[in-house]
């Protein structure tokens, strides 16, 4: 490789914006009737990330219960990501989804990037959490939207858009998807699409389609 060819390629890998995507997955007992389907679309979701190369992401999976806030990946490159299967999710527990959500956020202020994205995904109502209200969350949030961080609120079979409300995540950035594979598959895939937007710099948010096509009928402004 010629010396102006090093040159260009060290510039581009120095000018491109590194994207921290924090994402929180629900592995309570409820979400067991969804094991197969949360398994194949979240490693569809992390393999559509990897088809850009000219996006920089680093990576940090937890999955929580009531039991614990396991880090799968911490701040790693997508090639650190483990694939979801049988042994590393087994759905267990209730659901502390304000204490797991306080927790990823801190975690994530760890890492250096230029951009940062929080994805909350769950299934149930928030039933334990103890160190951390829907206020605390809601100023931890508005917080870190100050500082230009964006997040995503999935509900999985259920009505997202009141938690979500709660904590200050606007209804373009929230999702209640339907039941089944269909349904669950084009989730993820509306995610990675939301994801890629904020790696450019743009709003990271569902459309109407998008919604529609995940079997959202909770949304009554979309």
């Amino acid at each position: 490789m010629a010396d102006t060819d090093r040159a260009a390629t060290a510039t581009k890998v120095a000018e491109t914006p590194t994207t921290h995507i924090a994402f929180l997955l629900d592995r309570t007992g409820s979400m067991a009737n969804k094991l197969e389907h949360t398994i194949h679309g979240f490693n569809a979701y992390v393999d559509e990330l990897r088809t850009d190369p000219e996006i920089d992401y680093r990576f940090t999976l937890c999955q929580f219960d009531s039991e614990s806030f396991d880090v799968l990946v911490d701040g790693g490159r997508l090639d650190d990501v483990p694939r979801l299967n049988r042994e590393n999710f087994v759905p267990r527990g209730m659901t502390p989804l304000l204490d797991a959500s306080a927790d990823i956020i801190r975690r994530a202020e760890r890492v250096e990037a230029d951009r940062h994205l929080v994805v909350i995904l769950t299934d149930g109502d928030e039933n334990t959490s103890k160190r951390t209200t829907y206020g605390k969350l809601k100023e931890l949030i508005s917080l870190k939207k100050s500082e230009g961080w964006q997040f995503l609120f999935l509900g999985a079979n259920i009505d997202a858009y009141a938690d979500a409300g709660r904590v200050g995540i606007a209804r373009h950035a929230v999702m209640s998807y339907g039941r089944g594979e269909e349904a669950t598959r084009s989730a993820y895939a509306s995610v990675a699409r939301a994801t890629a937007s904020a790696a450019r710099g743009e709003w990271a948010s569902f459309t109407a389609e998008d919604k529609a096509a995940a079997g959202d009928d909770h949304d009554r402004e979309a």
